[in-house]
């Protein structure tokens, strides 16, 4: 941040006013000073005599037991005597109950723990609270509170909490308390050190992310190693320990004298002096409040006489060229007001002009402190919209944790460039950019200065390269003849699958070999011929043959061009193999050559077959009137044939209307009741007449198709409704045998004939109920494209009837007899037939639906029937 020129040219000037004193004030500063010179000798005195009656109160000898590797509450010094915070205020608590100290101290807290238990000690000076330990110890009134805090590195901001430690690596203390707490949470890993000084340590070398321990303790060491501007707390404290005096459980006596001395040493201001000692690290730390006072007193006594004699000695000296070094000064600060000025309009100019967005997010809250032109160009906001929004506002909801990922790996430096980012404009739409981020400090805060280059055309042009590519690989790939693709001195670069299977080699070892190792030798005396060839004209076509894995030879016609590829000249060849070819001309050549043989013989017989060929041509004349006469007569027997079937069917079908009708009626009791002996006879009347009249109807059909007199009815109808129909003609047959009937329809306008559908359908679901004694009959229909590919259903130009059992099934060679007429391949099986169903089913469904019938069987397990007919005919 800059700063203002005329604010300090005022200070410096205010600054020289200020040194101006007069005499008289001068004066009176030194008579102050020698007065307050007298009343600390005096105050001295008292301060540091000690009463009888105190001297006489420490009769009573107390142990105390004490770890001494926690500086600065205990701590060995040079010598191995044990002082610190903690052995202070314990020998201060002992003095104001009357009592004298001895110490036993031990790097090792059980060791410690061993001194009370055993009766070693009579109490630990320095005790953590902790519900574990008050099973055995009784505590004191608190003698210590410390926070226990997070501490890191000065330049690091990717840590601000608790929950930012959550992936990191933490420096512990091996069985602190600190260490104990974080053993709970296995999503942080600790590095464990043996002494605070090595954690601190371990975090500057980057060996920790983070170090955790009370703050007073992390404090005295920044003081003591002055590493103060190498690392800083950060965040929020995790908790607040408390450190008491312990005595034995159940000691009540020692805990209530323990708890009435830290009173009075709290009391007496002695508690504030040795803490400030310890943890204040100030010049005249350990000493007592009069102790201080007197000290501070005389020093600034002295430094003021000291200050006031060189003080008014050089003070003209400083006045006289006070004037002149403030004029300099004022005139700097207009040259250097007038260069900010200048270095803020030019950066103001690079800023709005550059081609790329720039963006200034805050790190904490995320929120936005400038853009460039670009970036609102780019975004659609203004720029002071653009100051109301944050970095949630610019990206498609679904992206955001990606990109709030990819912003606190810019933050921890992880990353500098995010690429492929979607950024949404104010009007919804998205676009994609790299942003090129790096943190920042501006005016003490953190911030994440954006970069931000639109990719859209980039991407545009990659994908357009993409398809591109895996259009080109898909011809490649598919072309029916061999690609080879080659350098200039012929050494393959590239070949597709025909390419490599037609010679014998797997693709990998076509491309370690040379084009010059197929060629035969009458082959390779001509390729530096055909080189020139593809050379001068660009491309050339000419047969040549290669040499497979298994040296036989392969004769192939080349289509060769010179081409760019990948930014250097090749050979682009199209390889077909023309063994069929080169067969067939030799076999053309031969029957020429014996053709033109059989000619000259032919030539000779020929003459004589004339003549008898013009005999023949008389008999033939003769039997063609004869044909002329046969023709009439089978005219005449054909019309006697369509009388006699119109005949039979009206005469046949007459009587069995009534048989059918009448034998319904005396089956359903229409007339009365029959005992079961009748009702049975009936039900196989009734079954009789109904096979005859099918049977009846099977041969008119087959009469009619073979004689090519099929009668068809061309209709519009939704073949859902055919569906529907086929299926409640078998509903009740099939529930009677205990059959589940499973319909899978769909809704298609047809154009063919209804009833011969209709008739081919139940057809093939009479023979599906006929022959499954349990399990279920499927009927599905499915909308196809063509034969070939089924997949592609956006247009249905054909209708796949699927009739599926789950039936006696049939074995596979019988299938090709399937649909004969008057075979049956379940004779044996007791269910009455003709075998004129499904072969009159083919007739209609290829003669008359214009489609296809195929079956799909497997012996014991069921039997699927599908017709595939066009929609329209």
């Amino acid at each position: 941040m800059a700063l203002d020129p005329k604010s300090v040219a005022g200070s410096k000037v205010k600054k020289y006013k200020n040194n101006c004193l007069p005499l008289r004030v001068r004066l009176q500063l030194l008579v102050f000073a020698v007065i307050a010179v007298f009343w600390l000798v005096n105050s001295y005195k008292d301060a540091l005599a000690l009463t009888k009656d105190e001297r006489q109160r420490e009769t009573r000898e107390f142990v105390i037991a004490s770890s001494d590797n926690f500086p600065p509450v205990n701590m060995l010094d040079k010598d191995g005597n044990l002082t610190g915070f903690g052995r202070d205020l314990s020998t201060a608590v002992i003095r104001a109950i009357g009592g004298q100290t001895n110490y036993i101290h031990s790097p090792v807290w059980t060791e410690v723990l061993d001194y009370l238990n055993s009766g070693r000690a009579d109490f630990i000076h320095d005790t953590a609270y902790s519900k574990e330990r008050d099973v055995f110890l009784d505590f004191s009134d608190p003698i210590l509170e410390i926070k226990e805090v997070i501490i890191v590195r000065s330049e690091q901001y990717n840590i601000t909490g608790f929950e930012s430690l959550k992936g990191k690596t933490v420096a512990c203390v091996n069985k602190h308390i600190s260490h104990l707490y974080l053993m709970q949470f296995p999503e942080i890993k600790c590095h464990i050190v043996k002494t605070p000084v090595e954690g601190i340590y371990s975090l500057i070398a980057g060996d920790a992310d983070a170090f955790v321990y009370p703050e007073q303790i992390v404090t005295y060491l920044f003081q003591e190693l002055r590493l103060g501007d190498k690392i800083k707390v950060t965040g929020e404290p995790l908790r607040t320990l408390k450190w008491s005096m312990a005595v034995r459980e159940g000691d009540k006596e020692l805990r209530g004298l323990l708890n009435e001395g830290i009173r009075k040493v709290r009391q007496s201001g002695e508690y504030e002096r040795i803490y400030t000692k310890w943890f204040g690290k100030k010049i005249l730390a350990g000493y007592s409040q009069k102790e201080i006072r007197f000290f501070g007193l005389i020093a600034v006594s002295l430094a003021l006489v000291f200050g006031i004699s060189i003080g008014l000695f050089i003070l003209n000296t400083r006045l006289r060229s006070g004037r002149n070094k403030l004029l300099k000064t004022i005139a700097e600060c207009k040259i250097a007001e007038e260069m900010v000025r200048v270095s803020e309009t030019k950066l103001k100019t690079v800023f709005d002009n550059a081609l790329d967005g720039i963006l200034l997010a805050d790190i904490e809250t995320k929120k936005f402190l400038t853009g460039n032109k670009m970036i609102c160009e780019m975004l659609g906001y203004d720029e002071e919209e653009l100051k109301k929004i944050s970095v949630l506002d610019i990206h498609p909801e679904n992206d955001l944790p990606y990109v709030l990922e990819q912003f606190k790996k810019q933050i921890r430096q992880e990353i500098k460039l995010a690429m492929d980012i979607p950024i949404k404009r104010k009007n919804g739409s998205i676009f994609y950019a790299d942003i090129n981020s790096s943190p920042v400090i501006i005016g003490g805060k953190a911030y994440l200065l954006g970069i931000f280059r639109d990719i859209t055309e980039r991407k545009q042009a990659e994908e357009a390269l993409r398809e591109s590519e895996e259009k080109f690989r898909l011809l490649f790939e598919s072309a029916i003849d061999g690609i080879f693709i080659l350098d200039m001195e012929g050494n393959f670069l590239d070949v597709n699958r025909i390419g490599y299977e037609r010679l014998g080699y797997a693709k990998d070892e076509l491309l370690a070999k040379n084009i010059r190792q197929f060629d035969p030798p009458e082959f390779a005396v001509r390729v530096p011929e055909r080189l020139a060839l593809i050379q001068k004209y660009v491309q050339a076509v000419f047969e040549s043959a290669h040499y497979r894995k298994d040296r036989t030879i392969m004769p192939v016609e080349i289509n060769s061009r010179i081409i760019d590829y990948g930014g250097r000249k090749v050979y682009f060849s199209i390889v077909r193999d023309i063994t069929e070819r080169k067969r067939s001309e030799a076999e053309l050549k031969r029957h020429r050559d014996h053709l033109e043989e059989l000619v000259k013989e032919r030539t000779g017989e020929l003459q004589e077959a004339q003549q008898a060929l013009m005999n023949l041509i008389e008999d033939l004349e003769q039997k063609r009137k004869e044909l002329e006469k046969a023709n009439e007569r089978l005219k005449e027997l054909d019309r006697l044939k369509s009388l006699f079937v119109a005949t039979m069917s009206h005469e046949l079908r007459t009587p069995l209307n009534s048989i059918i009708g009448f034998s319904s009626i005396l089956h359903d009791e229409w007339l009365g009741p029959l005992n079961d002996e009748q009702k049975m006879n009936m039900s196989a009347i009734l079954r009789a007449g109904r096979h005859l009249f099918a049977l009846v109807n099977d041969v008119i059909d087959v009469s009619k198709i073979e004689a090519g007199k099929i009668e068809i009815h061309l209709e519009d109808f939704d073949l859902d409704g055919v569906i529907t129909e086929v299926v409640d003609l078998f509903k009740k047959e099939a529930g009677e045998k205990g059959l589940e009937l499973k319909v899978e329809s769909v809704h298609q306008r047809l154009h063919t004939d209804r009833r011969r559908l209709l008739q081919c359908i139940v057809n093939l679901m009479s023979n599906a109920v006929q022959f499954t004694e349990k399990g279920l009959i499927k009927i599905e229909v499915m909308k196809m494209r063509s034969y070939e590919d089924e997949k592609k259903k956006e247009k249905a130009d054909f209708i796949k009837i699927s009739v599926e059992d789950t039936g006696i099934g049939i074995m596979h060679e019988d299938i090709s007899k399937l649909f004969q007429p008057f075979v049956r391949l379940h004779e044996l099986s007791g269910i009455p037939g003709t075998g004129l169903g499904l072969y009159l089913t083919k007739k209609l469904v290829t003669e008359a639906l214009k489609g296809d019938i195929i079956v799909e069987s497997e012996y014991g397990k069921g039997t699927r029937v599908v017709m595939r007919i066009p929609v329209k005919i």
